[in-house]
């Protein structure tokens, strides 16, 4: 039987490791120029800046207070 030492510890086995191994995961993928602006365009026929004109925020937002209770 082999004993890892993770069982000679008694962690859960990978509760760190998913972190390190974000650490060392391969870079993301550089897009072209043409393919950000594709995607640009593509975010822009999903959501134009016109439709954030409607945007009303609710009643119950109060940023004062937010950073406020934040400081506490």
């Amino acid at each position: 039987m082999t004993v890892t030492a993770d069982r000679a510890t008694g962690r859960r086995p990978g509760a760190r490791a998913g972190a390190r191994r974000a650490a060392r995961a391969a870079p993301a993928e550089r897009l072209s120029k043409a393919d950000r602006a594709a995607r640009g365009k593509d975010a822009r026929a999903v959501a134009p800046l016109e439709s954030h004109a409607g945007f009303v925020p609710g009643g119950s937002r109060d940023p004062v207070g937010l950073l406020a209770g934040q400081a506490e």
